[in-house]
């Protein structure tokens, strides 16, 4: 005669929950974030306000003072 239906296994009881702490331990923070003192920006690079141009001498410059008085009569024709 077959046993009425296999015997209930009893369940076993849930593992007891581990209780959580209710919500995260807040690591006690600082009131705020500690402002990091900012560093001064570092000095805009002023740029120059185009292509810093070779200092050309203001014209070329003129072979060194003759006496032109001296040498002002055109050279005459041969």
């Amino acid at each position: 005669m077959p046993a009425p239906y296999p015997a209930p296994k009893i369940p076993t009881p849930c593992p007891a929950p581990k209780t959580p702490a209710p919500y995260p331990a807040p690591k006690t923070p600082a009131p705020y974030p500690a402002p990091k003192t900012p560093t001064p920006c570092p000095a805009p690079k002023i740029p120059a306000p185009y292509p810093a141009l070779k200092t050309p001498a203001p014209y070329p410059r003129p072979a060194p003072y003759q006496d032109q008085h001296h040498m002002s009569r055109p050279r005459a024709p041969p």
